[in-house]
């Protein structure tokens, strides 16, 4: 994403697929809705920082809560976690 002149977020460029924008959050592109990605022409947004720093955040929360002899609070059940990551699908190609 491109900032204009006046500091407004505006669409860089089209493509066939149509427009992507990488939003690096704490970086120099604007946290924009969902919505507002939308009515700007956006059909794809990444947002691999955010969820970078997200992911290590619980990391490391998790860490000191095992350093502390405690299960971490916040955390997939491990049948959800089976079911995100697909273990079952995983098994029936290794046997």
């Amino acid at each position: 994403m491109l900032l204009s002149s006046k500091g407004e977020p505006r669409v860089s460029e089209n493509t066939v697929m149509g427009s992507r924008s990488l939003i690096l959050e704490g970086w120099i592109t604007p946290l924009l809705s969902p919505e507002r990605l939308g009515e700007m022409g956006f059909n794809l947004v990444a947002y691999p920082l955010t969820l970078l720093s997200a992911s290590a955040f619980a990391m490391r929360q998790a860490v000191e809560d095992l350093q502390l002899g405690k299960t971490p609070d916040k955390m997939l059940s491990f049948s959800k976690l089976k079911a995100l990551v697909d273990f079952d699908g995983y098994d029936s190609v290794t046997q």
